[in-house]
Formats: C-alpha cells, structure tokens, sequence
C-alpha cells in the first residue's frame, strides 16, 4: 500500500521531549507523570540521544514502602520510591536511530525486529523527531486497511477483576507483551501489563487484580476492518484493543501488532 511508502519524517512527531542525562529519576518521572508518556529520549551536554528512559526503567529501579493509606491516599498502598540518582544510572543506554527519509514500512520492520515501540529520527545524533506505534496505527488508519482485527491478534489470557495479584504474576509470565485481560462478569473491564506487575510487584499478593490493571483498552468486533480499529484507539488513547465475539474475548492486539501488518503487508 502506497502510504507505507511514505517516509517517516511525515508521521514523526516533532519536536522531541527529552531529559539530559545529568537529570534526576524524580525529575524523569515528574516529567513522563505531566505529560501522560511512557518514555523520553536522554541526551548529553551536547543535545546528542545518548537513551531512552521509560516507565518501565523507572519501575525497575523503584521500591515500594508499605503502610496504611491516608484519607487522600488511593487504594494503591505502596507509593513508589525511587532513587535521587542521574537518569543515565537507569536509562536503557541504546537507541534506535533512523533516517527522516525511511519508509514507514522499513521502520515498521525495524520496530518489529528490534521489538522496541519507537524509533528517534536523527541525521547528526540530535533527535528531530519520534515515530511510535501510535503513528503507526494512524498511518493503517490513512491506508485503510481493511484486514480484520482477527488477523492481528494475539493470543489471551484471562484473569478476574477480583484475582488476588498472586494469580496474575504466575499467568503473566506466559503472555508479557500483550498482557493479561481482566475480565468482570465475563467482560474486559481493562489489561494486566508487564508494567502493571512491576509496579505491583512488592504489593500484598492478595490484592485484587483490579487495583493495578490498566483501564484504557476498547473492545471491538473480531471482523471489524484494522483501520477501524486504530481509529478507535487512538481516539479513545487506549493501548490494546481487544477482540470480542458476541461475549467472548478471542484476542488483544497491541501498537506493535499494527507495526507487524506494516511489515507483513509490505513483504507481499
């Protein structure tokens, strides 16, 4: 498909929002917190991307300390404490650099094969811009691919709402990327992520699962068209969609999923 031709520099956001890497992990998590992302680029002195530091760095490193809530406190219990240390002591030391001149669907290649959800846009190591999955799902929604949601998605697994957290970390080991799907009266009410149970990892192991599942995923038919689907998520900012027939969930598909109808359509 024609747009898969197109080079990123059209897709790619711009300007990039970054963190030098004498910045603190607080400084890191306060930033990613305001604007609702889950990870900025590092740079040196010099502007040049040295890493990536995301969410999932921040929850790596981070502690929790028990104790009972305070009225303004949420059920979450344990608050994370992290370290006051320089990013460079936590960021991912590697990034993936392309080309403004890439083809969506080399890049789409390139995030597969790598496994990494963006890639930074650079001729001379200074970020211009960033291509994620998001921009991904939004070029399948400008092609118009009409491939149904049931030839993205990826195995499921389930667990209850009312699981206690034990269960989750045992069945999560099996599906990481995609996640577990968390299921109230048989229905998807949100997502138990590899990120989720990280930041759960030092919780009692008899909380319910639904204290740490991520809410934003949508449902939708398992024979709706892809690019109605990327439609959706972006417009509602979800990050898995689930496919459904009738009552029953059949999969979930994830920002990289879409990256692999890119990758795959250009093969053919």
């Amino acid at each position: 498909m024609s747009t898969f031709t197109t080079a990123v520099a059209e897709y790619m956001n711009a300007p990039v929002i970054t963190l030098n890497e004498s910045d603190s992990v607080l400084a890191a998590q306060d930033k990613l917190a305001m604007l609702r992302i889950s990870a900025l680029a590092v740079v040196d002195r010099d502007g040049g991307l040295v890493g990536v530091v995301s969410r999932t760095d921040l929850l790596r490193v981070g502690r929790r300390r028990a104790g009972k809530p305070t009225p303004t406190q949420s059920r979450r219990r344990h608050a994370l404490v992290l370290p006051n240390v320089p990013v460079r002591q936590v960021m991912t030391p590697y990034v993936e650099i392309i080309a403004g001149s890439t083809t969506l669907a080399e890049a789409a290649k390139r995030m597969t094969r790598q496994n990494v959800h963006r890639l930074y846009i650079s001729n001379d190591r200074r970020p211009d811009g960033v291509l994620s999955t998001k921009d991904l799902m939004q070029a399948v929604v400008d092609a118009r691919v009409s491939l149904p949601v049931s030839e993205l998605m990826q195995k499921v697994v389930t667990v209850r709402a009312s699981d206690p957290l034990s269960v989750a970390m045992d069945r999560i080991q099996s599906v990481q990327p995609q996640g577990l799907v968390v299921l109230e009266d048989e229905w998807p009410v949100g997502v138990f992520r590899q990120e989720d149970a990280l930041a759960a990892r030092e919780a009692p192991p008899d909380e319910p699962v639904d204290q740490y599942m991520e809410a934003r995923a949508i449902s939708v038919p398992v024979a709706l068209p892809a690019f109605r689907a990327a439609e959706q998520a972006i417009a509602s900012h979800a990050r898995r969609v689930l496919a459904v027939d009738g009552t029953t969930v059949r999969g979930i598909v994830s920002g990289m999923d879409f990256a692999r109808l890119i990758a795959n359509t250009a093969d053919k």
